[in-house]
């Protein structure tokens, strides 16, 4: 009895977000067409979308420490799907992301209205793409949120970190953010070969998911590997100094 209340429960949460989805799509998009495909608009409608998921999958969300301000790049570990509307509620941000979430239903329509960097680790043009699109991003003023680790990773401290990014950010003297994000159930996290919806189905379930966000001082270094070790070594801290109720 109780698997089939979980099951149900995430049945009615997934088809809500989907509709959640598809209306802020169909709303968002014309106007953003209207507005030029103005950059703030689409940031917006993210911020919207993701505190719309939050609201709908009762993710309880407590802050520690004082959110980024504007400018410069958020990087957090990556446990899982949570993640993107975790950081995406938190403001007008765009976000690299892998490019299966291009693939995924309505929400894959949306993606470059609300600013999503789809990249394909695997492809050397999809990065050397991606690297360019963010060096434009951050000399136009905007806030870019991404994964260091490149993709979801469970365990006490972060897996090792790609380069590109930081490259970009000593090029252009922009700070990044370390932020930490835990999960008080390590089962909630979504990492390894686990797929979408079997996960979701057991785990979108439970009545309320408890997260913890940890903001840390900003950091910056005109040395890439200098840069690279102080954000590590900040989210790894903060990941492993929390006490979670």
């Amino acid at each position: 009895m109780k698997k089939i209340v979980i099951y149900l429960t995430s049945i009615i949460r997934l088809i809500l977000l989907f509709i959640h989805s598809l209306i802020v799509t169909i709303i968002g998009l014309p106007v953003w067409y209207l507005l030029g495909k103005n950059i703030k608009f689409g940031q917006g409608v993210s911020y919207i979308w993701a505190n719309g998921a939050l609201l709908l999958l009762n993710i309880r969300i407590s802050y520690i420490g004082e959110k980024p301000k504007d400018g410069g790049i958020v990087m957090a570990n990556h446990q899982g799907y949570l993640d993107i509307f975790t950081l995406m509620a938190q403001g007008r941000y765009s976000i690299i992301a892998k490019e299966e979430i291009g693939k995924w239903p309505v929400i894959g329509r949306a993606a470059k209205m609300i600013r999503m960097i789809l990249v394909n680790r695997r492809s050397a043009a999809s990065m050397i793409k991606v690297m360019k699109t963010l060096e434009w991003e951050l000399s136009q003023g905007n806030n870019i949120i991404l994964f260091p680790e490149g993709k979801t990773h469970q365990g006490p401290l972060t897996a090792p970190f790609k380069r590109g990014s930081f490259k970009v950010a000593t090029d252009l003297g922009v700070p990044i953010n370390p932020v930490a994000i835990i999960y008080h159930d390590p089962k909630d996290a979504w990492t390894g070969s686990a797929t979408f919806v079997p996960h979701f189905l057991t785990q979108m379930g439970k009545w309320k998911t408890k997260i913890t966000v940890v903001f840390a001082e900003p950091v910056s270094s005109n040395e890439l590997d200098s840069l690279m070790k102080k954000t590590k070594e900040s989210i790894d801290t903060m990941l492993t100094s929390q006490s979670l109720a």
